[in-house]
């Protein structure tokens, strides 16, 4: 039987533990960043209701540079997998 490095090992689930705790000032930094990125995203969202029309083309070429991402990732994923089972 193939044993899965992929899988975790039965018995008792794995918890997250962090290398290192966050610093104060990295905290505090969290913190005041927090409700500015709200408010940032608040001032967006007014301005894509204001401007619907320049949303619409923004996400338009979101969707044809994700899609043109997946065309040219999904092949090369497929190589390195058949590359790696032939190893």
């Amino acid at each position: 039987m193939d044993a899965r490095p992929d899988r975790a090992p039965a018995g008792d689930p794995p918890t997250f533990e962090p290398v290192r705790a966050a610093s104060p000032g990295w905290v505090a930094v969290l913190l005041i960043a927090g409700p500015v990125l709200w408010v940032a995203a608040l001032i967006v969202v007014a301005f894509a209701l204001k401007y619907g029309e320049v949303v619409e083309i923004a996400l338009g070429v979101v969707l044809v540079s994700f899609l043109a991402a997946l065309a040219v990732l999904i092949p090369g994923r497929g190589r390195r997998v058949r590359e790696e089972e032939a190893s």
